[in-house]
C-alpha cells in the first residue's frame, strides 16, 4: 500500500490483519462524513440557508460523492486483503519495507514543503485579495507549527532521542 500513512511497523500476520480491519473502520467511518458532507450540501441548496453560489455548493457534493466512492473503494479492498492470507502477508511485507517507507517519508517531506510554500503565497496575496484569507492561511500555518512541535515533543519523549539541551 502506498500512502503517508500507509508505512507500520507490525511483524506478524495476526497484527496486520487488526490493522486492516481498523482501517476498514476508518473506511466505514469516511464514507459517513461523505454522506454527512452530501447532506449539508443539499441541505443548504435547497433551504437556502448557505451564501454560497451553485457552483460551491456543487463542489461540496463533488467533494462528497468522491470521498465516498474513495473510501467505498477502500473497504472493498481491505474486505478482499482480509479473505485472501497470501495476500495479507503480501500486503504486510510491502507495508513494513524500509525502502518503500522511506520513498514515503521523503515524498510526504516534499509535499508538505510545497504546501506550506503554498499556504505562505495564499497568505500574501490575501494582503492584497482579501484579508480574511490571509487570516486563515495564518491559522492553518499556525495549527501546523504547533501540531508539530507538540507530535515532535511527545515523540522525542517517548523514543528518548533528539532531545537537545537535556
Amino acid at each position: 500500500m502506498k500512502g503517508p500513512f500507509c508505512g507500520t511497523d507490525i511483524t506478524t500476520d495476526e497484527g496486520f490483519k487488526k490493522l486492516t480491519k481498523r482501517r476498514v473502520v476508518i473506511s466505514w467511518v469516511m464514507v459517513i462524513i461523505g454522506i454527512l458532507t452530501l447532506i449539508i450540501s443539499e441541505y443548504a441548496k435547497h433551504t437556502g440557508v448557505s451564501m454560497l453560489s451553485e457552483k460551491y455548493q456543487g463542489i461540496f457534493s463533488g467533494m462528497g460523492a468522491g470521498l465516498i466512492g474513495a473510501a467505498l473503494a477502500q473497504v472493498v479492498r481491505f474486505n478482499k486483503l482480509l479473505k485472501d492470507e497470501a495476500k495479507l502477508r503480501e500486503a504486510r511485507i510491502l507495508a513494513t519495507d524500509e525502502r518503500c517507507n522511506a520513498i514515503n517519508d521523503k515524498a510526504l517531506k516534499v509535499a508538505l514543503a510545497v504546501l506550506i510554500f503554498a499556504i505562505y503565497v495564499f497568505l500574501i496575496v490575501g494582503f492584497f485579495v482579501e484579508m480574511s484569507l490571509t487570516t486563515v492561511m495564518m491559522i492553518l500555518l499556525g495549527v501546523f507549527f504547533v501540531a508539530f512541535l507538540v507530535a515532535n515533543t511527545i515523540y522525542s519523549k517517548r523514543m528518548k532521542v533528539c532531545q537537545y539541551g537535556r
